[in-house]
C-alpha cells in the first residue's frame, strides 16, 4: 500500500512537471511557445532588472531609424523625417521594429521586414486594403502569433522574449468585441485591473478615472449583453486603456458606430494619449487624418510610406480636383477646351450638376494667372460658380496601395 501511494504522488508531480513544460514549448494556434531550454536560463530563474524593477531579458539594442538602412533607400524616401524624436529614441521610450516577418507553413508572408519606430504622446494610424498585414502585426506584438523573424524592442526589453511582462502595459480592442454579456461595465474594468495588476490603492480610481474619459458614466451598471454595438465598442476601447495600458492597440475601434458616436470617439481618443503610444487600424480615411499624428500605409506585409497626413498629401498627392457646377445651359465644351488648352491630357469627369477635372500637381502653370482668366470668364460660360481642392488622404492610400498591388502583380 506504501508503493502505491509513493507511485500515486509521484506520478503526480510528474505530470504537473510535464504539464507545465509542454504548456510552455509546445507550439499551439495561439500563443508563442518558450525554446525548450528555458528551463536552464538565468533570465527564467533569476531575471534581470530595469530601473523600475521589473524583470527583462536584456538585448542589444539596434537603433532601428530609417536613415540607417542604405539598402532601403528608395523605400526610404517615402519615410519623413524622425529627427525630432531624437531624445525618445536615445532614451529607448519608443516602441521599436526591427525586420519583423511573419511567413505562415503555406509560405504566404503577412508582414515582411517592418522597420519603423513608434512614439509615445501619438496616435499612430496603420492604413492598409484587407490582408495586407495590419491584424497580423497586431497579433504578433499581443503574443498570439510568434514572429518568423525579427525583433520588437520597448523601454530597452525585446518584447517576444519578456511577453509575460509587455503584457501588463499592453490593452487591445479587437476587431470584434470580447465580452462577457453578464458583466456589467464596471466589473469588466475591474476585471482587467486585476488582470493588468494594478495596485489596490488606486484601483477604484483608475475604474473611475477610465469611467469618465470614456463618458460612459450612465452604462456604468448595465450588463454587457444589453448594450448597443456603439456602446460595447466604447466598452472594448475602455478595456483597451485602463489599468495605466502604455502600449494600446485599437483594430477599427470605430466599426459598427454611428457618425455621432465616432466623432465623439475621436475627442475622447485625442485626450486620452498622454504617456502612451496608440496604434490604430482603421478603413475610415477621415479618421486616420483626424487622429492620426502620423500615419503608415501597408501592403503586401510592406510597410510603403511614413509620416504626417501632410506629408503623404504632399509626397503622394499626385492630382488636384477643379469641379465646376453646371446647368443646362453652361457651355460644357468650352469649359473642357479651356483647362485642357492650359493642362495637357487633363481627365474630367461629368456628372448632372457638375464636372469635374483631375489635374496633375506636376503640370501646375501659375496657378495666379489660370485662376483670374477662369474668374474673368464664367460668366459667359454660364458656370454657377467653381471650386478646387488638394489631394486628401484617401487619394493618398488609393495611389500607395494600387502602386504596389499592380507591382505585386507583375511579379506574380
Amino acid at each position: 500500500m506504501t508503493n502505491f501511494y509513493t507511485m500515486i504522488t509521484v506520478d503526480i508531480f510528474v505530470y504537473i512537471f510535464l504539464g507545465f513544460y509542454l504548456e510552455n514549448v509546445v507550439p499551439r494556434e495561439f500563443g508563442t511557445p518558450r525554446p525548450f531550454y528555458f528551463l536552464f536560463t538565468k533570465h527564467y530563474w533569476c531575471g534581470e532588472t530595469t530601473n523600475n524593477g521589473m524583470p527583462y531579458q536584456s538585448v542589444e539594442i539596434k537603433d532601428v531609424s530609417l536613415g540607417e538602412d542604405k539598402s532601403a533607400k528608395s523605400i526610404r524616401e517615402n519615410y519623413q523625417d524622425e529627427s525630432n524624436y531624437e531624445d525618445q529614441i536615445k532614451s529607448g521610450d519608443c516602441f521599436k521594429f526591427n525586420n519583423l516577418v511573419k511567413e505562415y507553413e503555406d509560405g504566404k508572408v503577412a508582414v515582411n521586414k517592418l522597420t519603423f519606430n513608434l512614439y509615445k504622446n501619438e496616435i499612430f494610424a496603420l492604413l492598409g486594403h484587407n490582408g495586407a498585414g495590419k491584424s497580423t502585426l497586431i497579433s504578433m506584438l499581443a503574443g498570439l502569433f510568434p514572429p518568423t523573424d525579427g525583433d520588437a524592442i520597448y523601454q530597452n526589453q525585446n518584447v517576444f522574449a519578456n511577453m509575460e511582462e509587455f503584457r501588463k502595459k499592453v490593452g487591445i480592442c479587437p476587431q470584434h468585441d470580447v465580452l462577457f454579456e453578464q458583466l456589467t461595465v464596471r466589473e469588466h474594468l475591474e476585471l482587467f485591473c486585476i488582470f493588468k495588476g494594478v495596485n489596490e490603492e488606486v484601483f477604484e480610481e483608475e475604474v473611475r478615472k477610465i469611467i469618465n474619459q470614456m463618458d460612459i458614466n450612465d452604462i456604468v451598471d448595465n450588463e454587457a449583453g444589453t448594450l448597443s454595438g456603439g456602446q460595447k465598442r466604447k466598452l472594448s476601447i475602455a478595456i483597451a486603456l485602463v489599468g495605466g495600458s502604455e502600449v494600446v492597440f485599437l483594430d477599427e475601434p470605430s466599426s459598427g458606430m454611428d457618425i455621432t458616436s465616432r466623432r465623439q470617439l475621436w475627442d475622447i481618443l485625442k485626450r486620452c494619449i498622454d504617456d502612451r503610444i496608440i496604434i490604430l487600424t482603421t478603413h475610415y480615411m477621415e479618421e486616420a487624418a483626424v487622429l492620426g499624428n502620423r500615419v503608415g500605409i501597408i501592403s503586401e506585409g510592406e510597410l510603403q510610406c511614413l509620416g504626417t497626413p501632410l506629408f503623404l498629401i504632399d509626397r503622394f498627392g499626385e492630382y488636384f480636383t477643379l469641379s465646376f457646377r453646371i446647368t443646362p445651359d453652361t457651355k460644357v465644351d468650352k469649359i473642357i477646351e479651356f483647362v485642357a488648352s492650359k493642362y495637357e491630357g487633363v481627365k474630367h469627369l461629368m456628372f448632372t450638376e457638375e464636372i469635374t477635372f483631375q489635374i496633375d500637381r506636376k503640370k501646375e502653370t501659375n496657378l495666379k494667372n489660370f485662376f483670374l482668366e477662369l474668374d474673368s470668364i464664367t460668366a459667359s460660360l454660364g458656370v454657377v460658380n467653381y471650386s478646387v481642392s488638394m489631394p486628401s488622404l484617401e487619394d493618398v492610400f488609393l495611389t500607395v496601395a494600387n502602386r504596389e498591388h499592380d507591382k505585386f502583380s507583375k511579379y506574380n
